[in-house]
């Protein structure tokens, strides 16, 4: 049912302005009158500090201008909880009255319009039970057939304004308004005034009105002021979003928390969802000038150009020393204890409980280290110009334990280097260099060198990988063996752009790393490499100008002022995804799979149509999924409640004709236990309160049962109307509320509410309904208008309502928290919009969609999270968390940091809050 609203549809009215009534009327007749009534109406019983007690719409007074008069008059409306009509032989005959009135009536049948006689006449036939009409010549041509009984209107004939019937009149439809009896309105009313005389005699009447305006005025100005700033951070996250993720997250989580709205929640979401592999943000403090990284947590370390050098381990920040000059060159050993860190003039080896200075031989310049694995091994590479031994330059190793210290001589050049082990070493620099080494004795076990001048080369953590770009778009890999390397055969991976920042190799070497500015391209290396437009791009970050893999799918950067983290295999910062779970999977023309949320949210039932249906422990890492297999002579599984104690789930069964069976799964037993009467006609299944179920058939026809036996405790029967004659076809039951005992019925365009409990029905709108779907607390209505209508319970009035989205899949159905909506489109992603704009919040993939793989979603109880489910053997389950507090929480977790000030200023232009802790 495509009802989830379409996320360009724009909104004209203030969501924030909610009107108590809209005013009807004629404009060329009455106009004092009815001023003074609207007037006397919004200041009935008003405490003295309020402006107006009442919210009144009159188009003259309250119209913005606007291109479409009547969108902004069906704005006003639909904001409106009641309308009053001034009646008069002018409203009789007038177009915009008629019309105004007639969309009322069809939409919000439950509240008629008042009625306010200015001229003419209103009789009702008591013998006819309507407006006599012929005689009624004040009566709009609308509401000729509105009433079934004689409602409420007051008579305000000869009143220009002045007199006190208009004060009774004014009574009378205040307290309808406020569905409170006339006296006491009365009463409230002439309370109100006395208090007013008494704070006007103590302050004089001209403090108390100036002090009056100016509250008022601060609190538009403020409203307007968070207004304006939320939407300034909200355009700033938008714009950071590819160079500097975590500030844009911060950003849009601060104007969240200033403007909860669609618009702010959709950038937040938006922001906390971008480049989902970017796992956290470490500042640092300065420009990174050295970098390196090692072990499964990883342990990092940074050497900075403010001559700071930071260590983290297991998250824990902490630094390690403060040197006389930035550090050109730094290493790392999986636990984090050992760290080696090269300057322009010397090098420093950091152990447990002790420094040591590193002797570097006069006329020698310092260039790259490493440590091992293990710490047990640091290893530095110094060069000099003097080659007068035939060697340019010498790598020098320590035992970190003892202390020694081996020297060999070495014939390169070299800008980073990887010990893969306590005596091997490979060392990598510009020209396509690369040498690697082996041995207590370090003797060179492999070289090449490719000969090319290179923008960035790299070394793959093993050692046995090497590559280098000269700003090619195909970029060589090669993989070195015993010896020397030739120059072919090599692998390659295709890259877009020509920049070449930086360069990574995973240590399998099958994957490559590229840093072009802040964006980060990750690309398959192979003998037939995909094109360059199939590489994985990561933007959100400032120049990226160092790059290391850390295991397989591990990588980090230095951006700037802070280290970035990536995670590969990440596809999601908010879901968790399961994959290769079998989900039945119903037939291609048939509906999508339905999901049954257990009451307290640990529990989901998946059924499709097929002879099995599954079971998935939500509190579990890997679900731990329960597979339930029918042994009856029906057994295809169309739908499945959980009982209200969260101990039984009713599964119904069918063939698409005949009888419906139902069988009972208890908590803690295998065996189904099936009910003893089948169903004929059964639509579908809602628990009642007191823990029996309303087996409801597809006319209204309710049968209220044991949950565990089946047996028949009493019988509702359905509304009249609702039992079809011979030549009908249509259901008209749309939709069953599975957890509060209703049913919305369609019929011939008419939408109704049915309890259950009663079989009763009251009438929601009159004509154009075309499906109605529960979502939550929410009734969802298309019309035939292509409309949306949102209804909310209890009173079911329209709550808003905007166009209906043509790309939702008809098959499906929507599910809601209250706050947002989720409905599955026909492209097979899944739209979250807010419920009371229709805007997108955001899109949830499930990627190509195979022929009836349908994916289906539902909200956990609470509503914090949507469990999307997409059907087949290998059938996938995300489980997507929607809770604005946790996104936040998630912004503030990536970022690492709080948002400075200036970055307020500088995005707002105004003057920051005094406290700007993302965690607060």
């Amino acid at each position: 049912m495509p009802v989830v609203g379409d996320h360009m549809a724009t909104q004209t009215h203030n969501l924030l302005r909610n009107y108590d009534a809209f005013i009807s009327y004629a404009h060329d007749s009455h106009a004092e009158v009815v001023s003074e009534m609207h007037r006397r109406l919004e200041r009935f019983g008003k405490p003295w500090w309020k402006a107006r007690e009442l919210q009144v719409y009159r188009d003259r007074t309250a119209m913005g201008a606007g291109p479409d008069l009547w969108n902004t008059i069906v704005d006003a409306m639909t904001a409106s909880g009641w309308m009053i009509v001034i009646a008069s032989p002018s409203a009789r005959e007038s177009a915009w009255v008629n019309r105004e009135i007639a969309w009322w009536v069809a939409r919000k049948p439950a509240r008629p319009p008042i009625l306010a006689l200015v001229e003419g006449e209103l009789i009702w036939s008591s013998s006819d039970d309507s407006w006599e009409p012929v005689q009624s010549t004040a009566l709009p041509r609308a509401l000729s057939n509105t009433y079934t009984a004689e409602p409420f209107w007051v008579d305000l004939r000869g009143d220009r304004g002045r007199g006190d019937n208009l004060d009774d009149a004014v009574a009378s439809i205040a307290a309808t308004i406020r569905n409170i009896p006339k006296d006491r309105m009365i009463g409230r009313h002439l309370q109100q005034q006395r208090r007013t005389r008494r704070h006007i005699g103590a302050a004089g009447t001209v403090g108390v009105v100036l002090l009056v305006a100016a509250l008022i005025a601060t609190l538009l100005l403020n409203r307007q002021t968070q207004a304006t700033t939320a939407g300034l951070l909200t355009a700033a996250s938008g714009n950071h979003l590819s160079t500097d993720l975590g500030l844009a997250q911060l950003l849009a989580a601060e104007a969240y928390r200033l403007q909860p709205n669609a618009q702010t929640t959709a950038a937040l979401f938006r922001a906390v969802n971008a480049t989902p592999q970017i796992t956290s943000y470490h500042p640092v403090g300065g420009q990174i000038t050295a970098l390196a990284a090692a072990g499964a947590v990883p342990a990092l370390v940074a050497a900075t150009d403010a001559r700071e050098v930071v260590r983290w381990v297991s998250g824990h920040r902490e630094t390690v020393a403060q040197l006389d000059e930035p550090a050109t060159s730094a290493g790392i050993s999986d636990d984090g204890d050992v760290i080696s860190i090269v300057t322009n003039s010397g090098a420093t080896l950091w152990s447990p409980g002790r420094m040591f200075a590193v002797d570097i031989p006069e006329g020698y310049e310092t260039g790259p280290s490493a440590v091992s694995p293990s710490g047990r091994t640091a290893f530095f590479h110094i060069s000099s110009s003097d080659t007068s031994d035939g060697f340019r330059g010498r790598l020098i190793t320590i035992d970190t334990q003892q202390l020694t210290t081996r020297t060999a001589p070495s014939d390169g050049l070299f800008s980073g280097m990887y010990a893969t082990s306590d005596t091997d070493v490979a060392l990598y620099g510009s020209g396509g260099h690369w040498e690697r080494r082996s041995g207590d004795t370090v003797t060179v076990a492999g070289m090449t060198q490719v000969g090319n001048h290179s923008q960035a080369e790299a070394l793959s953590p093993s050692g046995g990988h090497f590559t280098f770009s000269n700003g090619s778009e195909e970029i060589p890999v090669w993989t070195a063996g015993a010896g020397d390397v030739e120059m072919q055969p090599y692998r390659s991976a295709l890259v877009p752009g020509s920049s070449r920042d930086a360069l990574a190799l995973s240590p399998d070497g099958t994957q490559l790393a590229v840093s072009d500015g802040g964006t980060v391209y990750v690309a398959s290396v192979s003998d037939n490499p995909q094109p360059a437009t199939s590489a994985t791009k990561l933007p959100g970050n400032q120049r990226i100008t160092l790059l290391r893999f850390v295991g397989a799918h591990r990588l980090v950067g230095a951006a700037g002022d802070r280290i970035v983290s990536f995670d590969l295999s990440r596809t999601s910062r908010l879901a968790t995804i399961h994959t290769g779970i079998e989900l039945p999977w119903p037939c291609n023309a048939c509906s999508a799979i339905r999901l049954a949320m257990r009451p307290d949210g640990d529990a989901l039932s998946v059924v499709g149509g097929q002879t099995t249906a599954l079971v998935l422990d939500l509190t579990t890492p890997d679900l731990a999924p329960i597979t339930i297999r029918s042994g009856g002579p029906v057994s295809n599984y169309t739908q499945a409640l959980w009982t209200a104690d969260n101990n039984q789930l009713i599964l119904t069964l069918d063939q698409g004709y005949g009888p419906s069976e139902t069988e009972v799964l208890t908590a803690g037993e295998r065996r189904l236990r099936r009910w003893d009467e089948a169903r004929e006609a059964r639509l579908g299944l809602s628990r009642a309160p007191d823990g029996l179920i309303y087996d409801v058939d597809l006319h209204g026809e309710v049968l209220v049962r044991d949950p565990t036996t089946g047996q028949v405790r009493s019988t509702i029967p359905g509304p009249r109307d609702l039992r079809p004659d011979e030549t009908e076809t249509a259901v008209p039951i749309a939709s069953i509320d599975p957890d509060r005992g209703r049913a919305a019925v369609i019929q011939a365009g008419q939408l109704r509410l049915q309890d259950l409990a009663t079989g009763n029905t009251r009438t929601l709108l009159n004509t154009g309904a075309t499906d109605a779907a529960f979502a939550g607390p929410h009734l969802l209505v298309r019309r035939d208008d292509g409309m949306l209508e949102i209804r909310e319970a209890p009173s079911f009035d329209i709550l808003t309502e905007y166009p209906a989205n043509p790309a939702v899949d008809p098959r499906s159905r929507p599910t809601g928290n209250g706050a947002l909506l989720a409905q599955v489109m026909v492209d097979n992603r899944v739209s979250l919009t807010d419920a009371l704009t229709g805007i997108e919040i955001g899109s949830l993939p499930f990627g190509p969609r195979q022929e009836g793989r349908m994916a289906a979603a539902a909200f956990t109880p609470d509503g914090t999270k949507l469990i999307l489910a997409a059907p087949g053997p290998d059938g996938e389950v995300q489980m997507w968390d929607v809770s604005p507090q946790r996104w936040i929480a998630t912004a503030c977790a990536t970022a690492g940091r709080d948002l400075s000030a200036e970055e307020w200023t500088l995005a707002t232009r105004t003057s920051p809050p005094s406290d700007l802790r993302c965690t607060r």
